[in-house]
């Protein structure tokens, strides 16, 4: 310790300096403290260098994330794949996005499907037309059809639970309003039974387990099915499960990463691609196989699906789900209608495929050159190939296109092109070339679509078909939706150069998954223009449909029907005179005799 004043030492238990005389204070304890502090500091305040380990620990964490994020971005760029996986992860990504806009269009469309195969539900269908022609090109039987047509419509009726299997339909003619005609049909698990009303007041039926006996009544040497069975299945059993799904798709995904090879796969690197105004940098990357390797390929697949014996399994027992042994037993044995029998079968196919694609032969190989943008979607792609068999020297060479461009001018210019030509035979070749010019607005979308097709032979080009449509769509994403199309059939094959058909579509839709409804109208517009006749033919198709508690049906062992295979001879004497008397009546009515 020392003193504050003139820096004389001092003693610990000093009060006065005996150098100047200054009394000794607590500021000389403060500075002996100073010196002291590091054997005397309290443990809690020995911290700091753990403040530095946390702020390590977080430093060294947020790098890490970092480097996870840069490494799957990375990834998600193509920077750390190989040609190979880059080329396959296109084609996947590609079909990602194809399948995402196929359920944007339609997913509420497949969601009121799904309501229909696994609930009873209600549908009427209505069928109405319209002719409308040119007075000035009066035609007395065009004129009665007009009439006919302009008061008439069909209504179709269908109840359906798919649970308990069974089902009731009704089919209406309609004339100014008036029911004419009616159909009415029943199908349960155990009769099957038609009611026409205006004929009958009363349902003729089968019971099922009666089949035989009732072939017998018109073939008295009938020997084949003597029952029948209602199958219980839907589109649902049809279904594969997820299970299911993921163990094809990891078979599958494994064979073509171990079966086409690395030295396959090319990455050419950035590339321009010219389309329309529009020029873009895109990866090139090619798949090339030699026709060897082709061959190899070919025959290594067939190999694989002849030997999986899981896929065997899955179709084989959808096949046996489609109904009863005894519906087949005009082509198989009873006892062989199971799944062990029908996979056997299956099988053989497959062998016998694996046998005809021993045969085949790629004499030019093949080769596929994909266009690739920094999303890892493919705008471009281009497939070559010749096949033919060893048996022949015939071969034909096969060349795809497809593309999928966005412009400069917000639209999306989508096309598949197939061309096929005979080798050998110049100047001959079929093509058939689809387009669609695709714009986006504010909650709509105009297409501008085109499908052609087209024949040369040596050296003429002719085109017997071809179809344009232009369409509008309102209501983007929604249930409810309308659609505007215009359409031309046209070929050049005829003298004329007018279309061979033109109209217009109009489409509504309007579907309500809360309230478990559907509605569809679709209204045809055929133009009937030509050098004698001016007018147009209209149809309209309304449906409207709705998930119901229950389907009731008639008990037809009762009053309400009538047994056809218990009819006696005189039974079925009284009801033909019945029958002839209320045809006669109509007739009548209808002002016939």
């Amino acid at each position: 310790m020392v003193c504050k004043n003139c820096g004389a030492a001092l003693k610990q238990d000093a009060t006065v300096c005996p150098s100047c005389g200054t009394e000794v204070d607590e500021t000389a304890a403060a500075v002996a403290l100073e010196y002291e502090e590091p054997e005397h500091r309290p443990p809690s305040e020995t911290a700091p260098p753990k403040k530095s380990k946390k702020k390590a620990i977080i430093i060294t964490s947020a790098v890490a994330v970092l480097l996870m994020g840069f490494a799957a971005l990375a990834f998600g760029m193509g920077l750390f794949m190989s040609d190979k996986q880059r080329f396959l992860y296109a084609e996947y990504k590609s079909f990602e996005q194809l399948s995402e806009e196929l359920q944007n269009k339609y997913g509420e469309d497949l969601a009121f499907n799904e309501l229909t195969v696994s609930n009873p539900s209600r549908s009427e269908v209505t069928l109405s037309g319209m002719l409308n022609m040119d007075a000035a090109t009066y035609d007395p039987d065009l004129d009665m059809i007009q009439t006919i047509l302009n008061s008439s419509s069909i209504t179709m009726t269908q109840e359906m639970d798919p649970v308990v299997n069974q089902a009731f339909y009704e089919l209406g003619l309609n004339i100014q309003q008036t029911d004419a005609l009616t159909i009415e049909m029943i199908q349960s698990n155990e009769q099957m039974g038609l009611k026409v009303p205006f004929l009958y007041d009363e349902y003729f039926y089968i019971n099922l387990d009666q089949y035989g006996d009732f072939m017998r009544m018109f073939d008295p040497f009938y020997d084949g099915i003597e029952s029948l069975e209602s199958a219980q299945y839907s589109l649902e059993d049809y279904k594969l499960s997820e299970a299911e799904q993921e163990a094809l798709q990891s078979r599958y995904s494994t064979f073509f990463m171990d079966s086409l090879k690395d030295e396959y796969f090319t990455d050419n690197g950035k590339v321009d691609y010219e389309h329309s105004d529009t020029t873009l940098s895109l990866r090139e990357l090619v798949m090339e196989l030699s026709p060897e390797e082709a061959s190899a390929f070919s025959n290594e697949f067939f190999e694989f699906v002849a030997a999986d014996d899981e896929l065997h399994q899955l179709i084989a027992e959808r096949i046996v789900m489609t109904g009863d042994a005894e519906t087949f037993e005009q082509f198989i044995d009873l006892e062989e209608f199971n799944v062990e029998t029908i996979q056997a079968d299956i099988k053989e196919v497959f062998e016998d495929l694996k046998a005809d694609a021993a045969n085949l032969q790629f004499p030019n190989g093949f080769t596929s050159t994909i266009l690739v943008d920094n999303s890892n979607i493919v705008v471009n792609r281009q497939i070559n190939t010749a096949i033919s068999t060893k048996n022949t020297n015939e071969a034909g060479s096969l060349m795809v296109e497809t593309r999928n461009v966005e412009l400069d001018t917000n639209e999306v210019d989508r096309a598949a092109v197939i061309t096929f030509a005979p080798e050998g035979q110049q100047d001959s070749e079929l093509n058939v070339a689809y387009t669609n010019l695709i714009g986006a607005g504010d909650g709509s979308r105009t297409e501008d679509m085109n499908l052609n097709v087209s024949i040369q032979e040596f050296g003429t080009t002719s085109e017997p078909f071809s179809l344009s449509m232009q369409s509008e769509f309102f209501g983007l994403g929604t249930g409810e939706q309308q659609v505007e199309r215009t359409f031309a059939v046209m070929s050049n094959d005829i003298s004329t150069m007018e279309p061979l058909l033109t109209g217009t579509l109009n489409q509504e839709k309007d579907i309500n998954l809360k309230d478990e409804t559907a509605s569809y109208k679709y209204d045809f517009t055929i133009d009937l223009n030509d050098q004698f006749e001016n007018g147009s033919l209209s149809v309209v198709v309304e449906s409207d449909s709705t998930i119901i508690e229950e389907v009731s049906l008639p008990t037809l062992d009762g009053d309400e029907g009538i047994n056809i295979v218990e009819l006696t001879q005189m039974d079925m004497m009284q009801i033909t005179q019945d029958i002839e008397m209320r045809l006669g009546q109509l007739m009548y009515e209808l002002g016939l005799f």
